[in-house]
Parts: structure tokens; sequence; C-alpha cells
């Protein structure tokens, strides 16, 4: 007995184990690697981010808090002016009779750092407290300013700065409580704020060191917050909270990245070996698959030969007996031919899967006529239905011109469901019908076969579709069979450009649906 083995040419490559860790390494360690790497950067950058933000909170928090108090300083000045100018004995003492006397007993007071009374842009009167500077010739400009000849006062207010001092000045005229009467001077205060009282104002609002920012200077070092107050610039330290926190959490991250890097690796390492342990487990499954497939071809055929004969010699005998029957039963050998026939049948369902999952299966289309192939399937199965009481019928779509297709194979598939639903169905009936959908890019042909049997129950349809599985796979089943025919074809179906399809209820029937891609053109060419 000669048997044919694969050459080394079909041989499927076998990974070494060095490629199967470069492998494994690639698709599990890389990726966890990169998930670590990915939440680092993640995580320093959200840090980062946050930081930045509550830096800058902080920053435009202090401006509005500095803007804030400096806003209240003036508006105190202002309402303090206001509460002198808007004052009859003022008006009385300066406006429409001077009193020297009373205008250096009233115009001094520890609320603020200088008093000026102004008419036309002229000094009429001033005073100054211990230790602050005149500065004389920076008040005259804002007061020549502020109060142009021959014009009427009008409240003002200024901010200018001096050395290391922060003046804030409020302008209001003299005016008569009740009545009207001619404005002619305007009172002017002063507020000095040096060094030691900035400072003390910004422990107040909470911060550190503030101050004028020198002569000419921007104030834009990274260290201190600015703002402009009335073109006079304020700087302060900055506390920099977020980058602070980012400092404080940064080491305790990477610790926790370090230590998930860690765990990374030992998870890596362990799905490593286990994706080479199972694939390897799957080489060797593949490998003993390819193996039964081969010894399946191979010894199919060995057995095909020997059967051969004995079916042709059985058919020789059971000839001769008929023409003299006295010399024995011609049952006995027509038993051997038909146990021969079945064996045959099964090896041949094997051989056709083992053809198909080693990819040897060859379709050979050729012109075929659909409504012969489904009469001469009617035909076959008719008996089978036969014995079980039940009918067999077709529907034919008139309209189905003659298909390029494999006739050989849509036949054994259609054959294959049509014997199925015989099988299965008592008393009942049985309905082959085939329609074409020409709408679809690719023409289809659809062959139902449609059953009023005992039906499938939901949780065993999906079974159906599986090599050498039957529904019933008890010893005591009354239907024999491989569990091979489905399996067949479904995947010559699929073979064909198309499936198989079920749906079934349980004590109504079922239907299978054929679908397989069909030539129209070049089957009406063939056949011309």
């Amino acid at each position: 007995m000669v048997s044919s083995f694969p050459t080394a040419a079909s041989q499927p490559h076998t990974l070494l184990p060095a490629e199967l860790r470069k492998q494994a390494w690639a698709s599990v360690g890389v990726p966890i690697f990169a998930l670590v790497s990915v939440v680092l950067v993640l995580a320093l950058g959200l840090l980062t981010y946050f930081a930045k933000a509550e830096d800058k909170a902080f920053e435009a928090n202090t401006q509005q808090l500095v803007a804030n108090e400096f806003s209240g300083q003036t508006l105190r000045l202002q309402d303090l002016a206001l509460d002198w100018g808007h004052w009859q004995d003022s008006y009385d003492k300066i406006t429409t009779r001077w009193d020297d006397v009373w205008i250096r007993e009233t115009y001094s007071s520890e609320l603020f750092a200088q008093v000026w009374i102004v008419r036309d842009g002229q000094t009429r009167y001033s005073w100054v407290m211990d230790g602050i500077p005149a500065n004389r010739a920076a008040i005259d400009a804002i007061i020549k300013k502020n109060h142009k000849a021959s014009a009427v006062p009008r409240p003002a207010t200024n901010v200018f700065s001096s050395g290391d001092t922060l003046f804030i000045l409020a302008s209001q005229p003299i005016m008569p409580e009740t009545g009207s009467a001619p404005v002619r001077d305007s009172v002017v205060l002063i507020s000095a704020l040096d060094q030691a009282k900035l400072k003390a104002i910004g422990q107040t609002l909470g911060l550190e060191n503030l101050r004028l920012a020198p002569s000419g200077q921007a104030a834009t070092q990274k260290a201190v917050v600015s703002l402009n107050v009335g073109g006079v610039t304020l700087m302060w330290d900055h506390e920099r909270p977020g980058s602070a926190e980012f400092s404080r959490l940064a080491f305790l991250v990477l610790s926790l990245v370090a230590l998930a890097g860690a765990l990374a690796w030992l998870v890596a390492r362990a799905q490593v070996n286990k994706q080479i342990a199972l694939a390897s487990k799957q080489q060797a499954s593949l490998e003993s698959s390819r193996l039964k497939s081969q010894f399946l071809f191979t010894m199919s055929h060995e057995l095909r030969t020997p059967l051969n004969s004995i079916i042709g010699y059985s058919e020789m005998l059971e000839e001769d007996l008929e023409r003299a029957p006295e010399m024995a039963s011609p049952d006995d050998v027509r038993r051997i031919r038909l146990a021969a026939d079945h064996l045959l049948n099964l090896i041949t369902e094997v051989l056709d899967l083992s053809a198909i999952e080693s990819d040897k299966l060859k379709l050979s289309p050729t012109p075929v006529d659909i409504s012969v192939l489904i009469q001469d399937v009617a035909e076959t199965v008719r008996p089978i239905g036969a014995k079980q009481g039940t009918s067999v019928e077709t529907t034919l779509d008139g309209d189905i011109p003659i298909l390029l297709i494999d006739g050989l194979r849509l036949k054994q598939c259609v054959l294959n469901l049509a014997s199925n639903a015989c099988k299965f169905t008592q008393n009942g009936q049985v309905n082959i019908s085939v329609d074409l959908d020409k709408n679809k890019p690719n023409p289809t042909l659809r062959v139902i076969v449609a059953d009023t049997g005992i039906g499938i129950m939901p949780e065993h349809q999906a079974r159906l579709f599986q090599p050498f599985v039957q529904v019933d796979n008890s010893a005591t089943r009354a239907h024999e069979g491989t569990g091979l025919g489905l399996v067949i074809t479904q995947k010559l179906a699929q073979a064909m450009g198309g499936d198989v399809t079920l749906s079934s209820t349980p004590g109504v029937g079922s239907i299978f649906t054929l679908s397989v891609a069909a030539d129209l053109n070049e089957a009406h060419t063939e056949a011309s």
C-alpha cells in the first residue's frame, strides 16, 4: 500500500523558541511598558498643568487683592477730601474770606501726609507731615494739570511715586454746604505709603514683601508678581504654590511609577511566558491537526479502492443470483452493497472535509440548469421522504437562466439539506424553493429547504455547523451519520461565495437557506 506524505515545501513554518519569545514580547511586553510610559507622561503632564494653573491663579488672585486694596485706599482718601471740601466753614474761611490762623489750625491732621489748597493752578497753602518728603515739584506739576487757570475745579485722583514712597492724591472743590456760590478753590489731600507701610499692607493681604518696583524696571522676573497701579508698579514675592506642590508630589509620583514599572515587568514576563506556552501549545495542536488531516486524506484514498471493488463484485453477484435465485437469496448480497455504499459515503464526507481544511478543494464551474438540478435532488430524496410518510415538493422561479457554477458541489449541498429534512420530518412536507437575486453587484442564487419536522432547539442550533457533532449524540439516536453533512455544506457554500443560515422553531419545522454566488454573463457565453 502506497502512502503519500507532505513534502518539505508544504510543511508549515514552525517558530523557534527565540522567535516565540521575541514575538510574545512584541505582542504583550511592549504594550504593557508603553502603557506604563504613557501613564508616567500623563501623570507628569497633569501635575505640570495643575501646578501652572495654580501658579497663575495665585498671580491673578493676589493682583486682584492688591488692586482692591489700593482702590479702597484711594476711595477713602477721596471721601475724606469730599468731607473737607464740602464744608461751609471751609468755604467761608478760604474762598469767602481767607483766615490764615483757622486754616493752619484746621488743615493739618494725622489722617493724611500733606494738604494743599489750590486756586487757578496756584498753591495758596500747603502742609506736610514731619518726615514725609514734600515733593513740591511733582505735586505742583500734578496740581497744574488738574487745576488749570480760569477753569472750574473738579474732583480728581492721582497715584505717583518718589524714591521708595507711594503717594495717593485726592482733589476736591471747596463749596458751600447749601445754596449756590462761585467755586474757585480746591483742597488736595495726599497719603504717603513708604516701604514699611507697603510691607504692612502686604502682610495684611497675606503677601510677602509688597514693595515698589525699582525705577524703570518692569518687574518681569518669574520670582515676583507685579501690578501697575495708576502708572506706578508694585511687586511682591511669587510663592508659586503649584510649583511647590509639584515638587512635593513629583517624588511620590515617580516612586509610584517606578513601583508600577516593576509590577509591569513582572506582569509582562508572566504574560510573555504564558503567551509562549500558549503559542507552543497552539503550534503543537496545529501540527497535530495537520497530520490528522493528512492521515485522513491519505487513508481515505487507500480505502476507496477496495470499497469500490466490494461494491462492484456485490453488484455482479446480485445480478447472478437474480438470474439463478435457487442458489441463494440476493438480500444478503444487497446488504453487503448497501453497507459498502454507506461506508463509501462516510469516507467521501471525511475526504471532502479533509480537502476543504487542507485548501485542496477546487471548484469546477460549468453552465448549469438549476431547474433540472433541483428536480434531480427532489427525485433522489423522495424515497427517503416516502419512508417517513413525507412528501417532497419544489418551487422554482421560472426566470432563472443558465448559471456558471460548480453543479456537482451545489447538488451535493442541496442533497445534504434535503435528505436531512426528510430524515427528521415524519408525515409532513419538505419544500425546495429556488430564487435568483439579481439586484446585488454579484447575483446570488438562493436555495431554501423548508420542512415541517421536529425543529431544532435554540441551544442546539449553534452546534449544527461543528464537525462530528449531532443534535442527538446518544448511543440510541434514531438517525445515523457522522455529523459532517452540514459542516461540509456550509464550507462548500462559503467556498462558492455564499453561506448557509438556519431558522427553526421546535415542533414547527426548520428552514435552511443556501446562498451561492452565480455568474450569468459567462454562463450565457459558454452555453452559446
